[in-house]
């Protein structure tokens, strides 16, 4: 899945500088982004509350039918179920959420009364769909995730959550090493 290994690599590439942060990548050496996702997937209008068999039976092309399709195979109550579809509706082809829950709570019909915490808890569910990463606000959260599912033993992965802030980032970002090493307090030796 190449949302999968960009998501990986961006990782990896994390997990490095946090084993090694004072050694900064060139511009060549940086993992660039050339691959995007349609979000052009269609939903199943059956009517009769079961899921698609066919979409069941055949591989998903898309970020947004994948998720729908670990949707239809997940243990949803039918509210929930649609709160699903309204989350995964506010997720981009890059795999970000983005809509605040807010947002997703007033684009439910009328006739579903459900609280933030409900959406809440439809996020995190879907937080654990494949991709590792998905229905994230941000890079933060999104890496956050992403090191959720990798075992404690994981060398350097203490360190790669010290730098997986939002701050710790965008010093990352403007290359500001000297200033993250303080910020994180890891030695070139971590």
């Amino acid at each position: 899945d190449p949302m999968t290994l960009q998501r990986k690599t961006a990782f990896l590439a994390l997990l490095i500088f946090a084993a090694h942060p004072i050694a900064p990548l060139s511009a060549d050496e940086a993992p660039k982004r050339t691959i995007s996702l349609s979000a052009s997937a269609t939903r199943n209008e059956g009517g009769d509350g079961l899921p698609d068999i066919d979409a069941r039976n055949s591989a998903p092309t898309t970020l947004r039918e994948h998720l729908l399709w670990q949707m239809q195979m997940a243990i949803f109550s039918p509210t929930d179920r649609r709160i699903a579809e309204a989350v995964i509706d506010a997720i981009n082809e890059d795999g970000y959420l983005t809509c605040t829950l807010e947002e997703i709570q007033q684009s439910l019909p009328g006739d579903l009364a459900v609280e933030i915490d409900e959406v809440q808890a439809v996020v995190h569910q879907i937080q654990n769909f494949d991709p590792a990463g998905v229905a994230a606000r941000d890079l933060s959260e999104c890496l956050l995730l992403q090191m959720r599912v990798l075992g404690p033993a994981t060398p350097h992965l203490d360190n790669a959550r010290r730098v997986a802030t939002p701050e710790n980032l965008a010093l990352l970002a403007n290359r500001d090493f000297k200033q993250l090493k303080r910020t994180t307090r890891l030695s070139p030796e971590d």
